[in-house]
């Protein structure tokens, strides 16, 4: 069973912490990561995550957003309206039984005919998606409930900004998990090293 402790950010598979998809790839990508993952970006993204889902799931109340939530919600709603895409799995927390790792995709759901994978990112400005994206959303592709909702077309990620969207994508490698795994396996190495 999975669990997981918001305060600490920290997942288990039955009582046991896991090691999570961003932790894996912040040895090697900490400075392209560090544009999501600052203390601001940290929690700008959680509050931006948190009105993006509860507007997919219907439940947002829309006089109730900060300010400086807002502007990156209306740019998600611009997109969803822009592209047409309509989300299917929303936030939805996972685990890889094959290698032991857990985390949450941000999203599922049909763009142009096509069933695709999406992770969303927030920055001040727009600029070009890291390496880091690519891996992190081939790593939720192989959750185990999200690989059963599959296939995907493709992976994609989306940079929210106050003024714009951004769609970069899609990314088709399967390298890309194999690099996640690599990644992944020299990170529990080195935590388990005396």
């Amino acid at each position: 069973m999975l669990r997981f402790e918001e305060k600490t950010h920290t997942y288990y598979w039955f009582d046991k912490p896991v090691m999570n998809v961003s932790t894996a790839l912040k040895a090697r990508y900490y400075r392209e990561m560090e544009l999501y993952s600052n203390e601001e970006a940290l929690i700008r993204g959680k509050y931006v995550h948190l009105a993006t889902a509860l507007y997919d799931n219907d439940n947002l109340d829309e006089d109730t957003l900060d300010p400086l939530i807002r502007n990156f919600w209306s740019q998600w709603v611009a997109f969803r309206e822009s592209t047409g895409f309509v989300p299917d799995l929303v936030e939805t927390r996972g685990y890889n039984s094959r290698y032991g790792y857990a985390g949450t995709l941000d999203r599922t759901g049909m763009l142009n005919g096509n069933k695709i994978l999406l992770d969303i990112k927030t920055s001040k400005t727009k600029h070009k998606l890291s390496k880091a994206v690519k891996l992190q959303t081939a790593a939720y592709s192989e959750l185990d409930n999200v690989k059963e909702a599959g296939p995907y077309a493709g992976r994609y990620g989306v940079l929210l900004t106050p003024d714009s969207f951004d769609l970069q994508g899609p990314w088709v490698s399967p390298n890309d998990f194999a690099v996640f795994v690599y990644e992944l396996v020299g990170q529990k190495y080195k935590e388990e090293r005396p």
